[in-house]
């Protein structure tokens, strides 16, 4: 884990070393989907695993200042010029599962670890089984989990021309 963080400070241009200086680079931005579900493994973190990112990152607040904030919180700080001294850390969830509501913020709320969620509202409102219901999603903002757009049929972005683009998300937006 901690590799993978140097990694991806390194990425965005910093290091530990002058964490304590101002960070004018931006953030790094983790980002899961399934927690604790195995079925599909490449967007799955095992309960473990999460757990040890939470107390790598948690650490990381202590031992150097990190910060976490939401996407619209850093997004909102940029803009306003406002001064993001110390790495920042933005978790994001994709997909809206329902064992990032049963596993995953109970995890993270309890760190402190702010959360975007990004829904795709059309597999929502078909009730997919393995994801939230409306209501869940709404409990969760409620509860402090900040949500995002997602589009509305998850399509491949890359593969889908701005039409289509424009269309889903207008769909989603309604």
């Amino acid at each position: 884990m901690a590799a993978l963080i140097a990694t991806l400070m390194a990425a965005i241009g910093t290091t530990l070393a002058d964490a304590h200086d101002p960070h004018p680079h931006g953030a790094v931005i983790l980002v899961y989907h399934r927690f604790g579900n195995g079925d599909l493994p490449s967007t799955n973190i095992r309960l473990d695993q999460i757990d040890a990112h939470i107390a790598r990152l948690t650490s990381m607040k202590a031992d150097i200042g990190a910060k976490f904030l939401s996407l619209g919180d850093y997004v909102a700080a940029r803009r306003a010029g406002t001064p993001l001294d110390g790495p920042v850390f933005i978790v994001t969830v994709d997909d809206a599962y329902a064992s990032f509501k049963t596993e995953g913020w109970p995890r993270l709320k309890a760190a402190g670890i702010p959360v975007t969620l990004f829904v795709a509202s059309g597999p929502v409102d078909d009730s997919a089984r393995t994801l939230m219901s409306w209501d869940d999603i709404r409990s969760l903002q409620q509860d402090g989990v900040e949500i995002g757009h997602h589009g509305h049929a998850h399509l491949h972005m890359n593969a889908a021309s701005d039409a289509q683009l424009n269309a889903d998300f207008e769909t989603a937006a309604k």
